[in-house]
């Protein structure tokens, strides 16, 4: 079973890329030594690299349902906002992306979850069997390791559902809209979690 984890979204950066950076310099470093590829040129796409981990999409639980014995909390996020972490990126083995907590009204024992999105096919699965205090309306969850391949490579407008907000955490816990369409829902969600860390 997955558990979702309770810190908050802006430590991720530190807690993944450093690991990441000490493996990555030793690797590069042996290109040179390496008759092969020692007068190469080295061109690296590393985006997701650094921006995976230092993203995460935010989503509001709509309701939850009992079906056939498993708990599911239908989100406002679905795949057409983060078609990875639903698992259609090429993925062989589905695996659940890690979540957080972020607002839980009722607390208690952590149960099994199914995350779903808001569209209507049974495919628009964010997670399964992940273990969660019991959700309800109104709670509020965070899809970690988002800043790759979340909104950017998604359907957005799927279903005419409206594009989600995009926004910027700085280093001193400011908040910046990035959004890049006019098209972006500006909900009660956001205006929420900033009146939160005001």
């Amino acid at each position: 079973m997955a558990r979702a984890s309770a810190c908050p979204i802006i430590r991720a950066k530190s807690r993944w890329i450093s690991p990441r950076s000490r493996l990555a310099g030793p690797a590069l470093a042996s290109l040179s030594d390496d008759p092969l590829t020692a007068d190469a040129a080295r061109l690296l796409e590393i985006g997701r690299w650094i921006t995976g981990p230092n993203g995460a999409l935010v989503t509001e639980v709509l309701s939850v349902k009992e079906s056939r014995g498993t708990r599911i909390a239908v989100c406002d996020a679905g795949f057409n906002n983060h078609l990875a972490a639903a698992g259609m990126m090429g993925a062989v083995f589905r695996k659940n992306y890690p979540f957080a907590v972020l607002r839980c009204a009722r607390g208690g024992d952590e149960v099994e979850h199914q995350i779903a999105g808001p569209l209507c096919t049974s495919i628009d699965t964010m997670a399964r069997k992940l273990m969660l205090p019991p959700l309800s309306r109104g709670d509020v969850l965070a899809v970690l390791l988002s800043g790759a391949y979340g909104l950017t490579a998604s359907p957005t407008r799927f279903i005419s559902h409206p594009e989600p907000g995009e926004y910027l955490i700085d280093a001193g816990g400011g908040l910046t809209d990035i959004s890049e369409s006019r098209l972006n829902a500006s909900g009660s969600l956001m205006a929420d979690l900033t009146e939160a860390r005001a």
